[in-house]
């Protein structure tokens, strides 16, 4: 008899625990709305650029955008530059389709509005919306 009481007790508080835990998590799902929380996605702003390239006697200008902070990734998220990377950085072997990779003597040139050169390479290149960027064969 003794046994029996024991377990109809513990059958008892499982009973009423897991009844508790079923209305606890009712109480604090009803609490909250979906328009009650706090969204964490952020909007990522694009920034326009003005790519100036010029392969040797033929200039093309192409405004592109970009969600990146580098020149690398605004020319690679917009599939402008290909290239390889080496012991100094990243090597761009081709521009919009054009190869310069030095085999012929000529190589691809970065540079800022004012036809100044980037004192860092494309990887490293900070920008911001508004740029122009003169890329140049040579």
């Amino acid at each position: 008899m003794k046994i029996t009481k024991k377990l109809t007790a513990l059958l008892l508080v499982l009973i009423m625990s897991i009844a508790f835990a079923a209305c606890s998590e009712e109480a604090t799902s009803s609490t909250s709305s979906p328009s009650d929380e706090v969204s964490s996605v952020e909007t990522v702003a694009k920034k326009k650029l003005t790519l100036n390239i010029k392969n040797l006697d033929k200039e093309t200008t192409l405004n592109i955008e970009t969600t990146g902070d580098t020149l690398y990734d605004a020319l690679i998220e917009n599939k402008i530059i290909s290239g390889e990377k080496g012991q100094y950085g990243f090597f761009v072997t081709s521009v919009n389709g054009v190869t310069a990779d030095g085999s012929d003597g000529t190589y691809w040139t970065f540079r800022d509005k004012d036809g100044e050169f980037f004192p860092t390479g494309v990887e490293t290149t900070q920008i911001k919306d508004g740029d122009v960027i003169n890329i140049v064969r040579e």
